[in-house]
């Protein structure tokens, strides 16, 4: 019987996924929850980090993952920082064949962290 397995550079998805909860930790409002969790889809292994707080909206979820960009809400909230985090993240995502999606609804966002599956052989090969 197979198994899947997530084939990567362990040091860079290690960065995606970090720089994604880093994130839900630093915009979500205080007293609330950040939840993580794995799911298979298809061809895919996702990681989905979801928060409650700073709102992501249309205009910005647009431009999110361009070089150097940082939301309104984002520069509000906390002032520093190079808008690079989820550039990087979206790039090393593409050398893997994955990609990076977010979902806004309200106040909750979610990051999902689509990885590729490949089909391993059995036991004892």
């Amino acid at each position: 019987m197979g198994s899947t397995s997530i084939i990567g550079i362990k040091n860079l998805i290690d960065q995606v996924l970090s720089n994604i909860l880093a994130n839900g930790v630093k915009y979500a409002d205080s007293g609330t929850r950040i939840v993580s969790n794995l799911r298979l889809n298809g061809d895919f292994s996702v990681v989905s980090v979801s928060s409650q707080g700073l709102p992501i909206d249309n205009e910005d979820r647009m431009n999110i993952f361009k070089r150097g960009f940082r939301g309104k809400g984002a520069k509000e909230r906390l002032p520093a920082g190079t808008g690079f985090g989820l550039y990087i993240a979206q790039r090393i995502m593409e050398l893997h064949q994955g990609k990076i999606e977010v979902i806004t609804y309200g106040d909750k966002t979610t990051f999902d962290v689509w990885l590729p599956r490949v089909k391993m052989g059995g036991i004892g090969r």
